[in-house]
């Protein structure tokens, strides 16, 4: 059984203070970023939903019990943290519905600050991405020498590492993904699928801590199936996508995890790219005494404590918990 590194290179010399992190959900606002105008008319009912303390799937079902639909009925593009402020949008197909008098049964238990009507449900990964507003309490450090590394972290970006949430509880879902039967894996299963997405993912850390280490993860390699920025693989069946010296070098780490490679394998996983560097949209930073103020966007799939972890280390209120981000 293999013992799973759950925190990987620094790419600009490591954290040069702490700070307090989410000592409230409060501290921790996510409000999702949607590229797509709605229709304004079908048989989708979408909620622009803020919660707080509460997961998505969460949500999500809760949403379905009270307005009598399966769980299925409805969708959402992307998942949140619990402990948390969170603004997003949440879809609910009510065939043969054409008024919106469901929503006097949503008011009384969700704050829903908009409402629209859609052709077709919210597909994961619709959206651009999230803006974050983050408070870091009693941060202690450098302060000058913290304001220029947020600033280099805003300018030229931070590693597009996967955040340790993902992979469960001391890597329960690497454990959980190693031992699974290729054999086995039939039909759709929510668990499977979230142990296969931690392999995934943490191969492709792997992948991006050995270019941070080389000081190759801001260049685009040969064989890089994106011409216009450097990316790495998500593994799958076949390997990772790119091609020549590149290509071997990605699915060496692939032959490494036998056991990963014959589940990809055996579930046909098409390989695909993910930024190596993500850069944020739209930073600002202010002090209120010695409280920092963070407010950046991202975009999907790319984790706010991971870019956040090259500057500070975050002292956090919250027990580390499986994904449910």
């Amino acid at each position: 059984m293999n013992q799973w590194r759950l925190s990987w290179p620094f790419a600009w010399g490591g954290p040069v203070a702490t700070g307090r992190f989410k000592t409230v959900p409060e501290d921790f606002e996510v409000e999702e970023i949607l590229t797509e105008p709605f229709s304004g008319e079908g048989e989708h009912l979408c909620l622009w939903l803020e919660k707080r303390g509460d997961n998505t799937d969460f949500i999500g079902r809760q949403l379905a019990r009270c307005l009598g639909v399966e769980h299925m009925a409805v969708s959402f593009c992307g998942l949140k943290d619990r402990h948390a402020v969170t603004r997003q949008w949440f879809s609910i197909q009510l065939p043969g519905i054409a008024d919106d008098t469901a929503l006097e049964k949503l008011g009384a238990e969700f704050r829903i600050l908009s409402h629209t009507r859609n052709r077709s449900k919210l597909r994961r990964g619709q959206h651009w991405g999230n803006r974050f507003v983050i408070r870091l309490r009693e941060v202690q450090g450098d302060r000058p020498a913290l304001e220029t590394r947020l600033n280099i972290l805003a300018e030229k970006g931070g590693p597009n590492y996967f955040g340790p949430q993902r992979f469960g509880h001391g890597g329960g879902n690497l454990r959980e993904a190693e031992a699974l039967d290729p054999r086995k894996l039939r039909g759709r299963n929510v668990r499977t699928g979230l142990y296969l997405s931690a392999a995934r993912s943490w191969l492709f850390n792997e992948v991006l801590a050995a270019r941070v280490e080389a000081g190759t993860w801001l260049n685009r390699i040969e064989g890089d199936p994106i011409l216009e920025r450097p990316t790495g693989p998500m593994l799958g069946d076949g390997g990772g996508g790119a091609s020549g010296p590149l290509a071997e070098t990605e699915n060496s780490m692939l032959a490494a995890y036998p056991a990963f490679d014959r589940l990809f394998r055996a579930r046909r996983l098409a390989p695909e790219r993910r930024d190596l560097c993500v850069v944020p949209r739209d930073f600002d930073m202010r002090w209120e005494g010695d409280d920092l103020i963070l407010a950046f966007s991202l975009s999907a799939g790319s984790y706010a404590t991971s870019w956040l972890g090259e500057a500070v280390t975050l002292i956090s209120a919250e027990p580390e918990k499986a994904p449910g981000q």
